[in-house]
């Protein structure tokens, strides 16, 4: 058995040597002569797989124009080149091995899959049958080429999504912040706060005893919501209006306010009452008052939560864009530390020529 094996494992290593001759040239009537005309030449190895250099000619050439454009200097021009020849052959390197991880991981892809992956994408370029063919034909492709291409693709986004799924988290906390970022430098009118409160129903005509042990309560309220939103456990403020505010909205709204300014013109009128009006203005983003603002409906625990420029998005409108921004950010990073794993654990050599002067 083990002479068989080992027969068996020359053999395989003979037939691996005789194609890769082939693939690499093939001899003139004048070989004898020690001359050979090249058919075909290896650009990469990558483990036990091969790049060819029509295969990385072709993607080069359909990406050549549009690297080009608006380069005027040639000296530029022939920098941003050799850039690219790099570019597409690493990129053909990774697809690579994330084809070869994914067929170890037996990730598969169904001839239906593919045949809805290409239907999608004639239709959505609005293209006939023949015209997608012809398509194909300029880029290179036949049917069955262009069918292993897409195969491959979704081969590899089905094994992306799996091993990167748990490292594409963005949180709420993370949107937020990224909202404060983006309108820093918006000047687009006055500075608006969102304020939060919670409220503690004080009713009219109410006997003085009783309003003093509401006020009683209403301070003792603040200084536990006070401590529990400053004790950094993550406790907002807005689960704690939820809970405790006797306001009818707030176990929907948070106790939200909405968005108020501070400075109005001379023919505007303030948006919220005198007395929560002048503690917002003596509150910084992200405090709390620290004493209890009355009003004719009760007592007010009183929080300022964030500060936009107005006439920008708010945040609940512009939260999709910003998801979408942050997931793909998330996404790109996990990526790109997936391939630094890849690529350590391959072996791959790159033959790509040198460009002649």
């Amino acid at each position: 058995m083990k002479l068989q094996s080992f027969v068996q494992t020359t053999r395989n290593l003979l037939l691996r040597c005789i194609l890769v001759a082939l693939c690499l040239s093939v001899l003139s009537p004048q070989a004898w002569a020690g001359k050979r005309i090249v058919v075909e030449r290896i650009v990469a190895v990558v483990n036990n797989e091969i790049v060819l250099w029509s295969d990385w000619k072709q993607r080069f050439a359909a990406l050549q124009e549009r690297a080009l454009q608006g380069i005027i200097d040639d000296a530029a021009k022939r920098k941003r080149l050799i850039l690219l020849r790099d570019e597409v052959l690493q990129k053909m390197i990774d697809d690579i091995l994330l084809d070869q991880v994914a067929r170890k991981l037996q990730v598969n892809v169904t001839s239906k899959e593919v045949d809805a992956a290409i239907l999608d994408t004639q239709r959505r370029y609005k293209l006939t049958p023949e015209q997608f063919r012809e398509a194909q034909k300029q880029q290179g492709f036949t049917d069955t080429t262009y069918r292993a291409m897409v195969s491959r693709e979704l081969r590899k986004l089905r094994l992306l999504r799996r091993v990167l799924r748990d490292k594409v988290n963005v949180s709420e906390q993370d949107e937020r912040a990224f909202y404060r970022r983006m309108i820093q430098d918006v000047n687009a009118g006055p500075t608006e706060y969102l304020v939060r409160h919670i409220q503690i129903n004080v009713p009219m005509k109410a006997p003085a005893a009783d309003t003093k042990k509401l006020r009683a309560r209403a301070e003792a309220l603040l200084k536990d919501v006070t401590a529990k939103v400053y004790s950094g456990k993550k406790v907002t403020f807005a689960s704690l209006a939820k809970k405790f505010s006797q306001e009818g909205v707030a176990s929907q709204s948070g106790g939200s306010l909405g968005w108020h300014k501070t400075k109005f013109d001379d023919d505007e009128e303030e948006t919220l009452h005198t007395n929560l009006m002048k503690a917002l203005r003596q509150t910084k983003v992200g405090k709390i008052y620290p004493r209890l603002v009355r009003t004719p409906l009760g007592f007010h625990i009183l929080y300022v939560q964030e500060q936009r420029s107005s006439g920008v998005l708010p945040f609940d409108k512009a939260r999709p864009n910003i998801q979408k921004i942050l997931r793909k950010q998330a996404f790109e990073k996990a990526y790109t530390q997936y391939m630094k794993e890849i690529r350590k654990k391959a072996v791959v050599v790159k033959r790509l020529p040198p460009v002649s002067s």
